[in-house]
């Protein structure tokens, strides 16, 4: 809905759930109107319904999503607690919610990283560029972006990502 079928909709960007949609296919474009249609038939009909907006999830396996973790992919089992949490919170009314990686940059430290990651991610985790050349994992500056803000998700749902970055170099 906001960042298109090949990411850069939106562009690099820092997203929440009221960023205006930025359709760039027929699938994009009926999510949105899937959207609100939900939340108008909610209120009608008085249903709980909940609308979610992911990021990737089950391309990768866990144990290879290194950088990936900043923004752009999350675990299935991730996505799978949103969608749990949501179908059992029955005050959601058309609710939107991103669900997306937790990621401790920011917007300056995503603009920096698309010419020179390297200072950026060690300045969170330090060493973790190593362990990324270890395992042969290049840094793209297309994993900075877009951010997502997931704090609705966390305020309303309670769900946040078990698998973070910080998790992944630990196990990794």
């Amino acid at each position: 809905v906001v960042i298109g079928r090949g990411w850069d909709t939106s562009g690099a960007a820092y997203l929440d759930e009221n960023a205006p949609p930025r359709t760039d296919s027929s699938y994009s474009l009926s999510r949105v109107l899937v959207e609100n249609l939900a939340r108008e038939f909610s209120y009608q009909r008085g249903l709980a319904i909940s609308c979610h907006r992911y990021c990737g999830f089950g391309y990768v396996p866990d144990n290879d999503l290194g950088p990936r973790l900043f923004c752009r992919t999350l675990p299935p089992a991730d996505v799978a607690r949103a969608a749990i949490l949501a179908a059992t919170n029955y005050d959601l009314r058309g609710d939107v919610f991103l669900i997306a990686p937790r990621s401790p940059f920011t917007p300056v430290d995503m603009i920096q990283a698309m010419s020179n990651p390297k200072p950026v991610v060690d300045k969170y985790f330090p060493g973790a560029c190593a362990i990324l050349e270890k395992r042969d994992m290049a840094m793209e500056p297309t994993h900075f972006w877009p951010m997502c803000d997931t704090r609705k998700a966390k305020l309303i749902l309670g769900w946040e990502p078990k698998l973070t970055f910080e998790k992944w170099l630990i196990n990794n």
